[in-house]
């Protein structure tokens, strides 16, 4: 950036989430693009500004309307960090349409200077060197095995697993502390099953391609397909967070339409009934409410049948894989009323995770896991 009368400054900027496909490698000319600032991106904010073929400078706390730059003929966006944001604010930056329009977000100070330098001179010129690729990897499923105790059981297996990605609008600053959370909760399991080994065998599996439609777990039904059911009895996910304390139980979300998804209840009834009978239990021993919603048969508590709990985003699981491919039998925990503020966003870090909400889930979830397999 060309800062007249003091030279030139250099900062890193990270591309956003790819244009659908497009991932809008970038190379400035060699006299440099212009870049200009609007504040939110509304149209009135362009009245008097000339952004034909210019970069513009933008708060990136403006929903959706950045998308008039690119209405405007504008050549690209370069997003300030916020002082705070919340995911919704991620996903609206989402953008479907391949069109090559480069997108950048700028942090810290950095951010501050520019916006600063910008308010003082009105335009400013700008040197961009972008380049994003995609790339083919190869990602694992992990599984680890405890074996089962019961010699009438132990043949059988039941599966517990999480997803071990992240995902941020930013792929460099991806910190993902909300998507750690049901994995983290895995392998702290794998430590109290070793020092507790459970009844039938139990396969722990971190699941990988959660964000590639749970690439991971689709995999691992196709792979294990001739075993459901016979051997493989049942499936448990976590997607946890931590802005409430309130857990949900699902067999279903919306990787796959169902017609009919209420006849899914005769399978779950008898396991839901246990499940209802053990947070009785565990109310009594922790002399805590159990803040539990049955979200198969939507009858604990008992008017929530007529007031569902908020999601923020559409939710999909691991485990509804194994429920469409045998019609019952997966099961997630999802932590629900949540607003999670900052997942897929770079704020998404450890230091704003809220223990005790999370201490009151687990405290519910380790015994219904434990006495389920």
């Amino acid at each position: 950036v060309e800062i007249p009368n003091e030279g030139v400054i250099k900062t890193e900027a990270y591309p956003l989430w790819p244009n659908h496909v497009n991932p809008c490698p970038y190379k400035s000319p060699e006299n440099g693009d212009r870049l200009v600032y609007v504040e939110q991106g509304l149209p009135e904010d362009f009245d008097g500004l000339n952004v034909d073929g210019a970069f513009v400078l933008m708060d990136f706390n403006n929903r959706w309307y950045w998308k008039n730059v690119a209405l405007f003929n504008g050549k690209g966006v370069i997003f300030l960090e916020p002082e705070d944001t919340i995911g919704t604010q991620a996903v609206q930056k989402v953008f479907s349409v391949p069109i090559n329009f480069p997108r950048l977000y700028i942090t810290g100070e950095a951010a501050s200077l520019l916006k600063e330098k910008i308010l003082k001179h009105g335009e400013l010129k700008i040197w961009i060197n972008s380049l994003m690729v995609w790339e083919n990897v190869e990602v694992a499923n992990i599984i680890a095995v405890i074996e089962g105790t019961d010699p009438n059981l132990m043949k059988e297996v039941a599966i517990i697993g999480a997803y071990y990605d992240s995902w941020s609008i930013v792929p460099q600053l991806s910190p993902g502390a909300t998507d750690s959370m049901g994995i983290s909760f895995l392998m702290e399991m794998a430590r109290l099953l070793k020092l507790n080994p459970p009844k039938r065998t139990v396969w722990l599996v971190a699941f990988a391609g959660h964000y590639q439609a749970l690439a991971g777990a689709r995999e691992f039904i196709e792979d294990h397909f001739n075993e459901l059911r016979e051997k493989i009895k049942m499936m448990i996910s976590l997607d946890l967070a931590s802005d409430s304390d309130i857990v949900a139980a699902y067999a279903t979300g919306v990787m796959y339409g169902y017609n009919r998804p209420r006849d899914l209840i005769q399978y779950y009834d008898g396991w839901m009934r246990q499940i209802s009978a053990w947070l009785d239990e565990i109310e009594s021993e922790t002399k805590e409410t159990a803040h539990f919603i049955d979200g198969v048969r939507w009858v604990r508590p008992p008017w929530i049948a007529n007031s569902p709990p908020f999601e923020p985003f559409l939710k999909y699981f691991e485990a509804e894989v194994f429920t469409e491919a045998c019609y019952g039998g997966g099961l997630v925990f999802v932590t629900t009323n949540a607003f999670r503020k900052y997942q897929y966003t770079p704020f998404d870090t450890f230091s704003r995770i809220k223990p005790e909400n999370l201490r009151r889930q687990i405290t519910i979830l380790w015994p219904i896991i434990y006495n389920s397999v």
